[in-house]
C-alpha cells in the first residue's frame, strides 16, 4: 500500500512541475552575468527573439503564432519601450564604450545566450550551438537583430520601430576585415581594445538601444518588414498564476501520502 501511495505522489509531483513550467523560454526573475552584473528584467517577462523571428511588427501586434507553436491573443504582449529596452541593455553595457570593447563582452553574451543569436543562426540555418560565425579573423561571432519601442520613439511615424543590435565574439588576429562582417579597426582603436589571438569583445551601440548620453537617435525598422534573423523584443507583466487543478490535485496527493507514511 505504502508504494501505491508513493507512486502516486511522485506522480502528483512531476505533474506539479509541469503545471509550472508550460513557459519556459520566456525570461523573467532575478538573473546576473557570469561577470556579476544584475540583469535590470524591471519585473517583466521577456520573451526570447527566436520566438518571433521573421514576424513583421504588423504580424504580431494583431495577435500571432510564435515559431513554437503558442498562440497569443492581439494585446497579449507588448513592445518593449525605448526606456525599457535603454535600462536592460543600460545593465549589460560595459559603461565605457559605446561600440565594440572588451568591457562589453560579459553582457553582450549574456544577452545573445539568453534571447538568442539570431543573425548567424539562421544565416547559416545551425542551431545555436553550432550558428557562431568563424573566420580567420573570429573564433564564435554571434550578432542578433531585434526590433522594440513604442509609438514614434524612433521614427517620425509610427510606421518604424526602433532596432537594436548585440553582438559578441573573439578575435583570432589584428586584421579586422572578414567576409560579413564591417571593417572594425576604426570603431576598436577607439575603445582602446588591441585586436590581437584570443581577446573577447562585446557590442553595444547608442544607435541600436543603449543610453551612453551621447545623442538620442536609434536606428529604426519599418513595421509591415518580416526578417529571418530579426526578433521582435516583447514584454508583459508578470503573473502570480492561481493554483491549477493538477497543483491542487499533486499538493492532495502529496498529503495524503504523507498521512499514510505516518499511520
Amino acid at each position: 500500500m505504502r508504494v501505491k501511495f508513493l507512486n502516486s505522489a511522485l506522480i502528483s509531483i512531476s505533474l506539479l512541475g509541469a503545471s509550472f513550467t508550460a513557459n519556459a523560454g520566456l525570461i523573467s526573475g532575478d538573473h546576473t552575468t557570469a561577470g556579476g552584473k544584475t540583469v535590470a528584467l524591471q519585473g517583466l517577462e521577456w520573451m526570447s527573439l527566436d520566438h518571433t523571428a521573421g514576424l513583421s511588427r504588423d504580424d504580431i501586434e494583431d495577435g500571432f503564432t510564435d515559431n513554437y507553436g503558442t498562440t497569443w491573443a492581439a494585446g497579449e504582449w507588448e513592445y518593449a519601450t525605448r526606456e525599457q529596452t535603454e535600462t536592460l541593455l543600460g545593465s549589460l553595457w560595459g559603461g565605457v564604450y559605446s561600440g565594440w570593447s572588451s568591457d562589453n563582452h560579459d553582457g553582450a553574451s549574456w544577452f545573445i545566450t539568453n534571447f538568442g543569436g539570431l543573425f548567424w543562426d539562421t544565416w547559416s540555418g545551425t542551431t545555436r550551438t553550432d550558428g557562431k560565425f568563424n573566420s580567420d579573423v573570429w573564433a564564435n561571432l554571434d550578432r542578433t537583430f531585434f526590433i522594440f519601442g513604442a509609438g514614434t520613439e524612433c521614427g517620425a511615424t509610427t510606421d518604424y520601430s526602433c532596432r537594436g543590435d548585440v553582438r559578441a565574439g573573439k578575435l583570432l588576429d589584428g586584421d579586422m576585415v572578414a567576409t560579413h562582417v564591417v571593417t572594425l579597426a576604426t570603431e576598436i582603436s577607439t575603445t582602446g581594445v588591441t585586436p590581437g589571438a584570443g581577446v573577447e569583445v562585446g557590442y553595444f551601440d547608442e544607435w541600436n538601444g543603449i543610453d551612453a548620453g551621447y545623442d538620442s537617435w536609434n536606428s529604426t525598422f519599418p513595421n509591415n518588414l518580416a526578417f529571418f534573423h530579426t526578433g521582435s523584443l516583447l514584454v508583459r507583466a508578470v503573473n502570480v498564476p492561481e493554483p491549477s487543478t493538477i497543483a491542487i490535485f499533486a499538493l492532495g496527493m502529496i498529503g495524503l501520502a504523507s498521512r499514510r507514511f505516518k499511520k
